[in-house]
């Protein structure tokens, strides 16, 4: 038998709520409404009985409606997995500058510049080594994301 505090201590469900269905026969949930609303990334059926988070529930990428149909009047029991921050996007990237940076300078300092590097215009330049580690990650990120496009579009396979 479960004592108060072990309920207390077991995880809940992120929101318990009557929800206005919808679709073309008012029987299907307005997920993408219920995600933006709670800020998740997914939902999850609740069984409150058992205290536990049951399937994924799915739903239609384009309309954001349930793609299984529920009852008018059904209580939800909402769980639910939280957005992702922007913290980890931006910690890679400024790893990504850091380390650029650190090998630059060990670079730009030993002086092992090929000679034809330091005949060149851009040998005589001095600029510090985070620009060089900033361009480089810029041009990655922007090529990355062409690419994409390029194969959203089919002009690339």
């Amino acid at each position: 038998m479960e004592s108060e505090a072990d309920k207390a201590a077991a995880p809940g469900p992120v929101a318990v709520f009557r929800s206005p269905l919808g679709g073309y026969t008012q029987d299907q949930l307005e997920v993408g409404d219920i995600l933006e609303q709670h800020g998740l990334k997914s939902v999850f059926v609740f069984h409150p009985a058992s205290r536990t988070r049951g399937v994924a529930i799915r739903f239609h990428p384009r309309n954001g409606r349930s793609l299984l149909t529920y009852v008018a009047g059904s209580t939800i029991f909402l769980d639910g997995e939280p957005k992702d921050s922007l913290l980890k996007p931006v910690t890679k990237v400024m790893i990504g500058v850091a380390a650029m940076t650190a090998v630059a300078a060990v670079l730009l300092k030993e002086g092992k510049m090929p000679e034809w590097l330091k005949e060149s215009k851009l040998g005589n330049l001095n600029f510090p080594p985070w620009v060089l580690a900033c361009m480089v990650i810029v041009f990655m990120r922007l090529r990355k994301r062409t690419k994409d496009a390029m194969k959203k579009f089919g002009w690339s396979s």
